[in-house]
């Protein structure tokens, strides 16, 4: 009769039912943090909130003054980077820039930036696909697609001014970009937000927040140094470039 009993106990409902809460909630803190499927254009919300705070943010270094900062995101294995610079162009400029995804190879001096293609475009969104050759000896190339929006994620007030997100592999016909025989990876776990503040001197400070898993097996010590080296490069690319329209913009008002 004990015996009955522990096994009634055991399997009480009240317990299971308690137990089913507990994976649901998981289920649904996983997916906010977008561990995308091949068909999932799901936002995630998570990734880009934690991505957008200014909270947990632990300084690197600084470069042609732009400082470098890192931290590392609950749920996730890789650290989030952060560039930012004091700067006085619009936001405006820096959007029509990134908003052109077909035009980067006309803009940025990285190499990177010749294997990106565009592939959808809407009035609110577009998106695009990313090609990353591995120059390392035993390693995959990387490739992904994402949307990016030239808005902030959420509805209240916000310093974030776009934001981009990466999606399933499946959501975008593959007929839409140039085909590559390298055997890749594809990476399902990836967000990135662009955000001003603006200061008392009329200025602000421009920043890119990055978080983008590799996947496979690259040590931690080299996904860390390509992420700054990749996200310091794209940051001084846009602000050159922004810089320059600036510029013809001032020069054409004078003529």
């Amino acid at each position: 009769m004990n015996n009955i009993l522990k096994i009634i106990i055991k399997f009480n409902p009240l317990n299971l039912i308690n137990q089913l809460r507990k994976y649901i909630a998981l289920f649904y803190v996983l997916k906010s943090f977008c561990f995308c499927s091949e068909n999932s254009t799901l936002k995630p919300y998570e990734l880009l909130k934690a991505l957008s705070i200014n909270n947990g943010w632990n300084y690197v270094s600084t470069e042609n003054n732009i400082d470098l900062s890192s931290k590392y995101i609950n749920q996730m294995n890789t650290k989030a980077v952060k560039v930012q610079k004091e700067t006085d162009i619009p936001i405006d400029v820096i959007s029509e820039i990134l908003m052109d995804i077909k035009n980067y190879k006309n803009y940025f001096n990285s190499p990177a930036s010749f294997n990106f293609s565009e592939v959808n475009r809407r009035t609110d969104l577009v998106e695009g696909h990313h090609f990353i050759a591995v120059n390392i000896p035993f390693m995959k190339n990387r490739e992904y697609f994402f949307r990016m929006h030239p808005t902030s994620h959420q509805s209240e007030s916000s310093n974030t001014f776009l934001h981009w997100y990466l999606i399933g592999e499946n959501s975008i016909a593959r007929d839409k970009i140039d085909s590559f025989s390298e055997d890749t990876i594809y990476l399902r776990i990836g967000a990135g937000v662009w955000n001003k503040e603006d200061l008392d001197n009329g200025k602000n400070i421009l920043s890119y927040r990055l978080m983008l898993n590799p996947g496979g097996t690259l040590p931690e010590s080299i996904i860390d140094k390509l992420s700054r080296v990749s996200i310091v490069n794209l940051f001084k690319d846009i602000i050159q470039e922004a810089e320059r329209r600036v510029f013809l913009g001032y020069q054409n008002s004078k003529n």
